[in-house]
């Protein structure tokens, strides 16, 4: 029993045990956003996470925009990874630089210093967690918490060109 359990997790861990996504089944659940006329909300299952899918036609057809995303989640995992470089690429140095060290105030009014430590890009990467995905008319936009990194607030990677991830911008916001 033991060695089945180590096997499971060890699959886990490798990246070898992440159910593929039910594309179809993802697309035929979406339902109408109710603060958007012409938005489609869902969401599904990737690496034990729930993830928020939204839809907006935006300057496309809706057509168009669920073609978008049923690629984007046959190769989901490549375009996440596509994702979490372009944060890497713009927003590393920034936590490095500007965001580990900071001011805590302490209960009883006083400050203390706190130093995280430097992150490698790896480390980086997967202390982000993926929230949601959206195709708004021909951009993909990826919503990550980002669990401390920037003291609550949302880091999001835009891929102007859809899922060619050429012209790409990464931001923190919230």
């Amino acid at each position: 029993m033991w060695q089945l359990i180590r096997r499971w997790l060890w699959f886990d861990r490798a990246g070898l045990g992440k159910a593929s996504i039910d594309v179809e089944t993802v697309i035929e659940n979406l339902k109408s956003d109710p603060h958007s006329n012409d938005a489609l909300i869902g969401i599904f299952y990737y690496d034990n996470q729930t993830i928020e899918l939204r839809i907006d036609p935006d300057d496309r057809t809706p057509n168009e925009c669920l073609a978008t995303a049923r690629k984007l989640l046959t190769c989901f995992q490549e375009m996440n990874e596509n994702a979490l470089s372009v944060a890497s690429d713009g927003l590393l140095s920034t936590y490095n630089e500007n965001w580990r060290e900071y001011s805590e105030r302490r209960e009883d009014g006083s400050h203390s210093e706190v130093s995280r430590p430097i992150l490698d890009r790896p480390t980086f990467e997967t202390t982000m967690q993926i929230r949601a995905v959206s195709v708004i008319g021909s951009m993909v936009q990826f919503m990550y918490s980002d669990e401390g990194l920037f003291h609550g607030h949302s880091i999001f990677v835009h891929s102007i060109d859809g899922l060619e991830f050429v012209e790409t911008h990464a931001e923190i916001f919230g």
